[in-house]
């Protein structure tokens, strides 16, 4: 009996010391739990962490792009990025930058000079035109000048041809008025032939 009482605290004793199944699953669990959050923690931190260094990266390649940008051919307008590769002499549209300014002052130079020449053929042209426009006026004048010449000509020719003709009717009107007094004065009337044809046979 007392063996078994023995035993009995023993198995007690022995039960204190060693948990149960259950007992060891709690702690066990918990130990999971707190390894779990630990391991989350962690995580957290180290994506964190990395965000931090992508937006510190992503912020470097940024003023790295603008410095890139303000020094670089894009924005300088550098002239020989608008040059071909395939033929020097020739220009991509597509990277033009302008002129450089010996190009522009050689460019202005030509304009000025287009200028100049366009202004002295204009007052050439005009110089012809005004010219020709006084001959076409002379011509004018001396054609209407010869129009009245004309005109003036055949009205004295027109009175000298009436007067002509009013002499030619006075001498006719005379000779007639001689003839019919003088030479004719005898004349048949038409009774005269009144007489004949007045019978048959």
């Amino acid at each position: 009996m007392e063996r078994r009482a023995n035993r009995g605290e023993e198995r007690g004793q022995g039960q204190r010391r060693r948990p149960g199944p259950h007992v060891r699953r709690a702690r066990d669990g918990d130990r999971f739990d707190q390894d779990v959050a630990e391991y989350q923690l962690a995580q957290a931190a180290a994506k964190r962490e990395r965000e931090r260094a992508d937006q510190i990266a992503n912020l470097q390649d940024n003023v790295e792009e603008i410095q890139n940008n303000l020094a670089g051919d894009l924005l300088t307008e550098n002239p020989d990025v608008g040059r071909s590769y395939i033929a020097p002499n020739r220009l991509r549209p597509d990277h033009y930058k302008g002129m450089p300014p010996a190009e522009q002052a050689a460019f202005r130079e030509a304009q000025a000079l287009q200028r100049t020449m366009n202004a002295e053929k204009l007052a050439n042209d005009n110089a012809t035109k005004a010219a020709e426009d006084a001959m076409l006026e002379n011509m004018r004048l001396q054609g209407a000048y010869q129009d009245a010449q004309v005109a003036h000509k055949r009205a004295e020719l027109r009175k000298q041809m009436m007067e002509d003709n009013q002499d030619l009717a006075g001498k006719q009107f005379a000779s007639k008025s001689f003839l019919d007094s003088k030479v004719y004065n005898n004349a048949i009337d038409a009774s005269f032939f009144d007489q004949f044809g007045t019978t048959s046979r």
